[in-house]
C-alpha cells in the first residue's frame, strides 16, 4: 500500500536530520538499565520529554531499583509524581507492575506473547518495552509520531492511534530497519522541533518536497492562522481568576451554550426577561440591543465531531484569549475511552458539565429512531455491527460517563422537545441519569422548557439539570 521510495526517502532524510539535531536525554544514553528504561517510558506518557528529563534524577535517586520501588507507599508515589501530573494514573499503573513483578518473582516478560499478557500491554508502553528490553523492532507510536506520519504520507483527521490500524501498519513499515531505535527517536524529535502540532515549521522541513500535508496546505503563511485539528491533551489551559467556575462543554457545536454561560455578549433586549433577571444587562446600545454582563464561568473544555463547528468556536473565542486547544474534535466515546485508559483528557477541576447531546434521533424533524439510531458516535452510517451504546441515539450515556469521571457540582443536559413525547425515551434517560452521584447525593432530574427558565425565546427545549 505504501510507496517504498517515499518510505526510504522519509527514513534517509530524518536520520540525517537526527544526526545533527537529536535531543539529549538520560534514558537514551548507553548502559541504561531495563528498570530505568521501563519507568522512563511510564514517566513519558502524556508528558513532554524535556519535563521528564528535569525530573529524571529526582525519581531514580529516590527509587534506584525494584527493591526500593516495591517498598514505596501510594502516598509516596503520588507525592513524587504530582509535579508531572496524572499522578493517580501513574501510581495505579506502577502498582500493577509492582504486583505482577512480585507475583512472578522478578521475572519480566521475555517475549511478545508474555508481554501481551502483562501490565505493559497498552500500545505505547508495550512497543517501548519490546523495542528497548526485548530488542525487537517496534514503533514508539503516540500522537506525535502519528502526526508526522499522517502529514507526510496521507493527511487525514487524527484519531486515537490505538484504534487506527492504518497508522500502526504504516509506523511498522517505517521503523522496520536496522536503525530502528534511531528512526523512532528521529521521528519523535522531529515532531517536537519541526512538525509541531501548532504552527509546524514547514519552511524549515527537509521532508517538504514530498510531504502531502505541505502540498495540500500550499500557502505556508496560512498555517499559523488556521486552527489545527489535532489535539494535544497535555496542554494546560490558562485559568482566569475572575471566572472561578470551570465548565466542561460537550457536544459544543459553535459554542452557543458556552457563550450563554460566559456572558458578555450583545443580544436584542427582547431576548432577556428583565423582570426575572434585572441585573443581566450592563449596557444599552442602539436599535434596542443590550450587552449582558460577564459571568463567573470559564469554559475549560469543549468538544464536537464537526471541524467546521470547531473552527467557528475557535475563531470567536480566540477574541476572548482562549486557546484553540480547549476544543477537541473527537467523539465523546473516544474521549471517555482515552480518559479511562489513563490519558489526561478531561480537566482535574470541573464545576459544571453541560451538553446538548445529539437530537436528530428524537426530533420531530428527523426519523425519530430514538435509541436505535442508524448512525454511530462519529456521525457515520452504521454498516457493521457496533455496541448499541456507541450509536448516536445513546450518546447521552457517554455524557453521563463524563459526569461520573469529572464529578462536577451540577450538570445540564439539553435536547429537543421531541425527546419528551417519544415513547418512553424521557423515562429511560431520566432513570439512567438518576444514578449519577454528585457530591455524595443522587442527582434530581427535572424537565423544563426554555421559556420557563427566564429566557424570552419561542424555541422549546427539554433541559435536565
Amino acid at each position: 500500500m505504501w510507496n517504498k521510495n517515499d518510505i526510504k526517502f522519509f527514513r534517509t532524510v530524518l536520520l540525517e536530520w537526527f544526526d545533527t539535531n537529536k535531543r539529549d536525554f538520560p534514558w537514551r544514553k548507553e548502559g541504561v538499565s531495563n528498570y530505568e528504561l521501563i519507568f522512563s517510558e511510564i514517566l513519558l506518557q502524556r508528558t513532554k520529554a524535556e519535563t521528564v528529563a528535569k525530573y529524571y534524577d529526582t525519581f531514580f535517586k529516590k527509587f534506584p531499583n525494584w527493591e526500593k520501588l516495591i517498598l514505596a507507599t501510594d502516598k509516596e508515589l503520588e507525592k513524587i509524581f504530582r509535579p508531572l501530573g496524572l499522578h493517580t494514573q501513574r501510581v495505579g499503573r506502577i502498582r500493577k507492575i509492582i504486583e505482577e513483578y512480585k507475583l512472578k518473582n522478578g521475572i519480566l516478560p521475555r517475549n511478545k506473547d508474555e508481554l501481551q499478557e502483562s501490565s505493559f500491554a497498552s500500545l505505547y508502553i508495550s512497543n517501548a518495552y519490546e523495542l528497548f528490553v526485548i530488542k525487537n523492532k517496534a514503533a514508539l507510536l503516540d500522537v506525535n509520531m502519528s502526526r508526522v506520519l499522517s502529514r507526510f504520507f496521507y493527511p487525514k483527521d487524527y484519531k486515537d492511534v490505538r484504534n487506527d490500524k492504518l497508522i500502526q501498519e504504516l509506523a511498522h513499515n517505517v521503523i522496520n530497519v536496522k536503525a530502528c531505535k534511531e528512526i523512532n527517536w528521529a521521528i519523535l524529535d522531529f515532531a517536537a522541533l519541526v512538525c509541531k502540532a501548532q504552527k509546524p515549521k514547514c519552511s524549515e522541513c527537509k521532508l517538504s518536497s514530498k510531504c502531502c500535508f505541505f502540498e495540500l496546505t500550499n500557502k505556508i503563511e496560512d498555517l499559523s492562522e488556521e486552527p489545527q485539528l489535532n489535539i494535544n491533551y497535555d496542554s494546560e489551559i490558562p485559568m482566569n481568576p475572575e471566572k472561578p467556575f470551570k465548565v466542561v462543554s460537550l457536544f459544543s457545536g459553535c459554542g452557543g451554550m458556552d457563550l450563554g454561560f460566559e456572558g458578555d455578549f450583545i443580544v436584542h433586549k427582547d431576548s432577556v426577561n428583565e423582570r426575572l433577571n434585572p441585573d443581566f444587562v450592563i449596557e444599552r446600545l442602539d436599535n434596542d440591543f443590550v450587552r449582558l454582563k460577564p459571568t463567573n464561568f470559564q469554559t475549560v473544555f469543549a468538544n464536537d465531531i464537526l471541524h467546521e463547528a470547531r473552527n467557528a468556536w475557535v475563531n470567536y473565542f480566540k477574541k476572548r484569549n482562549y486557546s484553540s486547544e480547549v476544543y477537541h474534535v473527537d467523539s465523546i466515546v473516544d474521549l471517555v475511552k482515552m480518559h479511562k485508559d489513563g490519558y489526561k483528557v478531561f480537566p482535574d477541576i470541573v464545576d459544571i458539565v453541560t451538553g446538548g447531546f445529539p437530537c436528530q434521533d428524537f426530533s420531530i424533524a428527523g426519523k425519530r429512531n430514538g435509541f436505535n439510531s442508524h448512525k454511530d458516535h462519529a456521525g457515520k452510517i452504521i454498516r457493521d455491527e457496533i455496541p448499541s451504546l456507541e450509536t448516536r441515539g445513546q450518546l447521552y450515556m457517554w455524557m453521563k460517563e463524563v459526569v461520573e469521571l469529572t464529578k462536577p457540582k451540577i450538570f445540564i443536559a439539553e435536547n429537543v422537545k421531541g425527546l419528551v413525547n417519544l415513547s418512553n425515551v424521557k423515562e429511560i434517560i431520566q432513570r439512567d441519569f438518576l444514578g449519577v452521584p454528585l457530591l455524595g447525593r443522587a442527582l434530581r432530574y427535572k424537565s423544563s422548557l426554555v421559556p420557563r427558565c427566564g429566557l424570552s425565546t419561542s424555541i422549546p427545549n427539554a433541559i435536565a439539570a
